[in-house]
């Protein structure tokens, strides 16, 4: 990935990277980006730009996302339909 000009990883690799797994999950929970940063150790700014900059990020955002959005979905589907 992106290292910086001294050769030392970048922020991402050391503290985003090996925890894509967890992000994705912490996004199923409901923590918002600015607490997945924190939690990172990471600036919220920088986390947007990692976001942009590095797809399996971006990827790891939209897949927990993609669960909730569908369990609500459903949640919404079956009280509509009288289920309690």
């Amino acid at each position: 990935m992106a290292k910086n000009k001294g050769g030392r990883k970048s922020k991402y690799e050391t503290h985003v990277e090996p925890r894509l797994f967890e992000v994705e999950c912490w996004v199923r929970k409901g923590l918002i980006d600015e607490q997945i940063a924190n939690i990172l150790g990471v600036a919220y700014s920088t986390f947007r730009e990692y976001v942009k900059k590095f797809p399996a990020l971006s990827a790891a955002l939209k897949k927990g996302k993609d669960v909730v959005d569908y369990e609500v979905e459903n949640a919404l589907l079956k009280r509509a339909m009288g289920y309690q």
